[in-house]
C-alpha cells in the first residue's frame, strides 16, 4: 500500500469513507439511556470535549507500543503520531488478534489527566474479517 504522500487529498478521503462505511456495518450494542454515538477518529481528536463520558464507536489502526493506542491510519501508527490517535485501555484487550490491525473499538472516552483515552472497552472488532475480538 502507498504511504499517505503519494495517495494525495483524493486517497485520503477514499480511505476515510472506506474506514466511516466499514464503521457503519458493524453494530454496536447499545444500552437503553446510554447512546452509542458512532464518530469518526477525527471528529473525537479535533473536538474530545464533545464525546467526554460518553459511549463512542470508532473505527482507526490499532498499534500497540508503551500504550495501546487507535490511530487514524497505519501511517500514522509507523511514525508514531500521537496527534493522529487516542489511547485505548490495554488491560482489557490483552494480546488481541486486532493488534496491529483496522478495528472498531466501543468504550467511553474519557480525560485521564491530560490524556484523552478509549475507557470501558466494551467490544474490538478487526475489519478485514468483520469478527469480534475482544471480548
Amino acid at each position: 500500500m502507498r504511504d499517505l504522500a503519494q495517495l494525495g487529498s483524493a486517497g485520503i478521503a477514499s480511505v476515510s469513507l472506506a474506514l466511516l462505511l466499514c464503521q457503519a456495518a458493524l453494530p454496536g450494542a447499545a444500552e437503553p439511556g446510554d447512546p452509542l454515538l458512532p464518530a469518526s477518529l477525527v471528529q473525537i481528536l479535533v473536538a474530545p470535549e464533545r464525546y467526554e463520558g460518553r459511549r463512542v464507536n470508532v473505527v482507526g489502526y490499532l498499534a500497540a507500543g508503551p500504550q495501546m493506542r487507535l490511530f487514524i491510519t497505519r501511517d500514522h501508527a509507523r511514525v508514531l503520531d500521537l496527534e493522529s490517535s487516542v489511547e485505548v485501555e490495554s488491560e482489557a484487550l490483552g494480546a488481541s488478534d486486532c493488534m496491529e490491525k483496522y478495528a472498531r473499538v466501543v468504550g467511553k472516552l474519557a480525560r485521564v489527566n491530560t490524556i484523552w483515552r478509549i475507557v470501558e472497552v466494551e467490544r474490538v472488532a478487526r475489519l478485514d474479517a468483520f469478527e469480534s475480538c475482544w471480548p
